[in-house]
Parts: structure tokens; sequence; C-alpha cells
């Protein structure tokens, strides 16, 4: 065995010389090292050397004990966040049923077709990918992780489905199961499909080829056209064996392909699959969007909405406002307090904060230190004062005691205002300068004051 870091390859055990060639010829240039070998040995020092970022099997036998190995292999504390994909013949599909509980992540039937190969390898390596990032984002300050799984189970029963055929009566075995693990809804064809797509923000669609208003392929082109839908997991499921077919559903961007008449508990475990996929980007997206402090948005959050919402103002001549937040005399509270009590009167303010938010597109966020934001989009001067006003009072009501050195005896809060208004292109820095200039301003009066670019005078609201 080659002495190499095989830390950015794959690792192929019991593949056949025409295997390796078909996975060689789809995967050049995706992965740097691919490394063979059927030695139970050279499996356990690459696996003690460093991590492949996947595993493949070529099964044979599958009926009888060709996942033996794998399940050896699965369940070695060494590889256990690597994903394992198994290679197995048309006519023992059926057997991977067996073969998700003897530790596979996915299969691929041979021959293979290098669209499927690029299609599923890339979807393990991103589910595989996610889940250490996340255990990363979510290490406990002690250092240890967080239990990542308690809420899987609940997540996906709140999962929604669509399923779409135009014989709908036919797949009734298959809806009743997804109907006692998911939320369901079908349709029985393609424009009725993608309105419901746009109704609900659906987690997986099941998508049916061949219908009468339009294919499976169009109404796949349509959701991915639409950025509302465009992220939505699509598993073909169609009776077009043809493999120029399933290179074309894949091309278009579904993430699996599965051949009519499918085994029930093969479909059962591609959907889990792929819907356990949804849920670890989802997590991963908001652990990334999300200050790990407040629990509330971070910075990172907030440029790209802001950026979002002051494009979307300029198309929509619409005003739209931000405040800037700051906890007056934060420094001498922490001093006073200690950094622990610091950081709760941090997370009781976001919390206090996040009240105020009225709709759907508002956020506030973190900036950073003892400094929030919150934009308002279409919202002038006079509604961003109100919100600003109820902040000051969401505030005074947690009646936190401030250090004794303060001027006020509870927590409070000055805040900056800034508005954009209709036919007045100023950029986000510029936005976000006017709102730290008017806090500068409420600061400098005494703070506990709210100031905007057209108050008179530097008002107290409490």
């Amino acid at each position: 065995m080659k002495n190499n870091s095989i830390k950015d390859s794959i690792l192929l055990i019991d593949t056949t010389a025409e295997t390796n060639r078909q996975l060689h010829a789809a995967l050049g240039g995706v992965i740097e090292l691919i490394y063979t070998t059927s030695s139970s040995k050279d499996i356990d020092d690459i696996l003690k050397q460093s991590l492949p970022k996947i595993i493949i099997f070529e099964i044979f036998d599958a009926g009888k004990t060709g996942f033996n190995k794998c399940r050896d292999v699965a369940f070695k504390e060494s590889a256990r966040d690597i994903p394992v994909v198994a290679i197995i013949s048309s006519r023992e599909v059926d057997f991977m049923s067996t073969g998700y509980y003897m530790g596979a992540s996915d299969y691929m039937i041979k021959p293979l077709i290098p669209a499927e190969v690029l299609a599923r390898i890339g979807g393990q390596l991103e589910l595989a990918t996610s889940h250490r990032a996340i255990k990363d984002i979510s290490q406990h300050s002690d250092g240890t992780p967080q239990h990542l799984n308690n809420q899987t189970s609940h997540e996906l029963k709140q999962a929604k489905i669509l399923v779409v055929d135009d014989c709908i009566d036919s797949l009734e075995p298959l809806i009743l199961s997804l109907n006692n693990l998911y939320q369901v809804h079908s349709a029985n064809n393609g424009t009725d499909a993608i309105a419901l797509a746009q109704q609900h923000q659906f987690d997986l669609i099941l998508l049916d080829v061949m219908m009468p208003d339009m294919t499976g392929y169009d109404v796949c082109r349509k959701l991915k056209e639409n950025n509302n839908t465009t992220d939505t997991p699509i598993i073909f499921l169609t009776g077009q064996s043809d493999s120029s077919f399933e290179t074309l559903g894949l091309t278009l961007g579904a993430v699996d392909y599965i051949l009519k008449p499918a085994s029930l508990s093969v479909v059962l475990a591609r959907v889990r699959a792929h819907l356990l996929n949804t849920l670890q980007q989802k997590k991963l997206t908001q652990l990334t969007y999300l200050d790990h402090l407040t629990q509330i948005p971070n910075r990172r959050c907030l440029n790209e909405r802001l950026t979002l919402e002051h494009k979307r103002a300029l198309r929509s001549a619409k005003p739209l406002s931000i405040l800037l937040v700051d906890i007056d005399h934060f420094k001498q509270y922490n001093d006073h307090y200690g950094h622990v009590e610091g950081d709760q009167c941090l997370k009781r303010v976001a919390k206090a904060l996040q009240t105020c938010q009225r709709r759907p597109s508002d956020i506030i966020s973190r900036f950073g230190g003892e400094e929030f934001v919150a934009v308002l989009p279409d919202t002038d001067e006079d509604g961003a004062l109100h919100v600003a006003t109820n902040m000051q009072k969401v505030i005074k009501d947690l009646n936190l005691a401030q250090s004794p050195q303060a001027k006020e005896s509870m927590v409070t809060v000055s805040i900056g205002v800034a508005t954009m208004l209709t036919g007045k292109a100023q950029s986000t820095a510029q936005l976000l300068d006017e709102a730290d200039k008017m806090l500068y301003r409420a600061k400098k009066q005494g703070r506990n004051k709210i100031y905007s670019p057209t108050s008179e005078t530097v008002e107290e609201f409490i």
C-alpha cells in the first residue's frame, strides 16, 4: 500500500477493473485520489492513517453475504462519519433495503452512468461535509460536541413532500407509507405541481417524467429557474429506463432517479436519505448565519439581508430603515458583574429586541459587541421611530439592574435611526454610517435616547 495522504480521496473496496475504469472516467478531476483494495488490513491501515471522504463497495451476491464486509467497515468507529456507497447489479436492487441496515448510505447500479455517479457521490460528499461542519460549529465552549440528532426524528416528521404523477392512484401504497412518516401532498399534472410548489415550501418532490400537460423534465426546469423552488430536491420516479433519460434528469438538477416499479423499502430509504441531507443543509445554514452567543442572526446574515433589501427598495421605490442599537454603559456592566453575567445580559436583550420584529421581512441581528442592528423594509422614519420606541420599552421591562457607576439604575439602550427615502440612492454603507452618527449623537446627549436625522431635539422616549 502506498504511503500517501488520502484525505481527499475515495476508497474503493472489492471493485472490479471495469468498475474502476467507469469510476475513474466519471470522477476524473473531481476527486484527487482513488485508492483500491480488497484487503481488510489495508482498509484498517487507511482508516487509521487518514479518513477518505467516501467509501465505495462493489457488492456481489447481495441477497446472501454481499453486505457483510460493508457492515464490518461501515460500523467501525473510525468510519462513522464516512458515507458508504454500494455498487450493485439491477437485479439486486430489492436487496438494498438490507444494504441500508448494513451501513450503506446509497447505491449505484451497474453499468455506471457518469451523470449518476457525479450526482450520487456529490450528494453523499455534500451530506458528509455539512455534517462535519455542523459538528465543528456546534462545539460547546468546553470543546465537547453537542448532540446534533436529538431533533432529527421530530424534524423529519415535519418534512413536507410533494408527489407528482398523472396516475396518482398507482402510487397509493407509496403515498400511504409516506403519509405515516411525513406530511404529503399530491398532484396529477405539472401545472398543479408548480402551483403547489410555489404555495408550499416542500422539502422534497417525487416527480413522474411522462405526464399529459408537460413532462417532468419541463416541470423540473421551471422549478429550478424559480428562486423560491430552485433548491428543492427533486427525485424522478419513472418507468423510463434508458440511461439517456436518467442523464438528462440529473443534468437538469434532480438529486435522484428511481425506476418503476421500485421496491417500496428502497424508495422510502432514498427519500429519508435526501430529507436528512436537506435537514443537514438547513441546520448548517442556520448555524452559519446565527450568532453563537445570542442565537439571533449574525453580522454575515445582516450583510446579506441588508444588501437584498436595499436592492429591493431601489427596485420598488419604497423606503428602507435601519436601527443601530447599543446597550448603554455595557463596559461598566461587565466590569461590575463579570463577563458571564454580561453574556446573559446580551442574550436577554437580544431576545427582547426580537419581540419587536413584527413582519417576516424584518431582521434584528447582532452587529458586534453590545450593538444590534434592525433592518426594516418598506418602513419610513416615523415607522422606524415607533419600532425604536417599542425596543426601548421592552428593554426597560427586563428590569436588568445596571452597575452602580452608571447613570441609569436599569439597563437601557440608545438607538440611531437612518432611512433611505424614495429616490434617494444611498448605499448600505452610507445608511449604516448615518445610523452610527445618529447613535453617537444619542449617546453624547446622555444615552437612553433615540435620534434620527430629522429629529429637532434629542428625545427621551422612556
